[in-house]
């Protein structure tokens, strides 16, 4: 039977094939003694180049004592190497997963944009970051919040961390900013997760969407990024499976990465509409605070086309992932997984933030 590894939680320790803390029994009904690994992409950014997936597999396979036959290595598809591996599967995880929680699991969704809603929807996440603590600071000064639905978490350390973001405040504007912007607007499921605190996206509250009419997307990175290295993750798929427009903080080229998938990413609604290409993290955000602005007060001219563009990109989500879901099965086997196979292996995969690969697991993978 088939096992599945998350390889990001064995870098800094032994793996025991029989411990379930590492591996997890998948599928019982199939004889098959393959392995599954999973591998977060930070895993290769912080060290593991793409061509050096062969070493990921002879890694696993000298630790199982099996051949490299045995091993299926499934990568996070969020970097577009030009690789091709008869062995390794690229998954475009963050899409799947939130197709299944939505559609495959019935996690409740907004059935329709509400073109009535009169305020924008920001739901911040970690707040350590300067595009996240940053916008905020933003909309604050913008005077948005009247027309802002919004959720700005606090806990032990990160009020240094946005001090640090808001160096040109002074301590009493900053106290001000915090005492008027921190807020819990959707109890989430946060987990700490390597000192940090973490959110997959899931459960949520489905009014948020349907009582707004654009969304904020703060995605993960914001920095710049090689061309092809952008991280879309389920902060944007939810926004699209809820049929939203969007307006996007995330590295400069995400909307044109989405963009070559064929969705409708709505700056042609805005005033800066080629803020995806500001390169300046500060410019940049005021752009995008610009464009929130701008579209809450003159979206209501454009409800026929941004209503088709939602559904449009409604239906383009569901045919990616389903295309995503068939290529994985075709991947592992199609003539023994089925889509319920395939999509309960899914579920087992889990890409948690990951620690870098030290020189020392580095050395000793190339030891064995």
């Amino acid at each position: 039977m088939p096992s599945v590894i998350t390889l990001d939680k064995a870098w800094g320790n032994p793996i025991n094939l029989n411990d379930t803390y590492y591996c997890k029994t998948i599928l019982p009904h199939i004889d098959d003694d393959s392995i599954l690994v999973s591998v977060i992409h930070e895993v290769l950014l912080n060290g593991l180049g793409p061509y050096d997936c062969d070493e990921i597999v002879n890694y696993i396979s000298k630790l199982g004592k099996m051949t490299t036959q045995d091993i299926k290595l499934i990568l996070s598809n969020v970097c577009e190497y030009e690789i091709d591996h008869p062995h390794i599967h690229f998954l475009d995880y963050f899409l799947v997963k939130t197709f299944i929680r939505i559609i495959n699991d019935a996690h409740p969704a907004n059935p329709s944009w509400n073109h009535s809603a009169s305020k924008a929807l920001y739901l911040m996440g970690k707040a350590e970051k300067i595009h996240r603590v940053g916008l905020m600071a933003k909309l604050y000064e913008h005077r948005l919040l009247d027309r802002l639905e919004w959720s700005f978490y606090t806990e032990k350390g990160i009020t240094d961390y946005c001090r640090n973001i808001l160096k040109h405040y002074s301590d009493y504007n900053f106290k001000k900013f915090l005492n008027t912007c921190v807020r819990d607007l959707d109890p989430i499921d946060m987990k700490l997760m390597f000192n940090t605190s973490h959110y997959g996206g899931f459960p949520y509250d489905v009014g948020l969407y349907e009582n707004s009419c654009l969304s904020i997307i703060s995605e993960t990175e914001f920095h710049c990024v090689p061309a092809g290295y952008e991280w879309i993750t389920e902060k944007t798929w939810r926004t699209i499976a809820n049929r939203h427009p969007f307006v996007m903080a995330s590295s400069p080229g995400t909307l044109a990465k989405l963009k070559s998938f064929g969705f409708r990413t709505f700056e042609n609604y805005m005033i800066e509409p080629d803020y995806d290409q500001i390169v300046d993290d500060w410019a940049r955000l005021q752009a995008i605070a610009d464009n929130v602005k701008y579209f809450i007060n003159t979206f209501q001219q454009n409800i026929d086309k941004i209503t088709l563009d939602v559904e449009h990109n409604f239906q383009l989500f569901n045919q990616l992932a389903r295309a995503e879901i068939a290529k994985l099965q075709s991947f592992l086997n199609k003539d023994a997984y089925t889509e319920k196979d395939t999509i309960d292996i899914i579920k087992t995969l889990h890409w948690e933030p990951s620690v870098r690969l030290s020189a020392e697991m580095r050395k000793l993978m190339a030891s064995l």
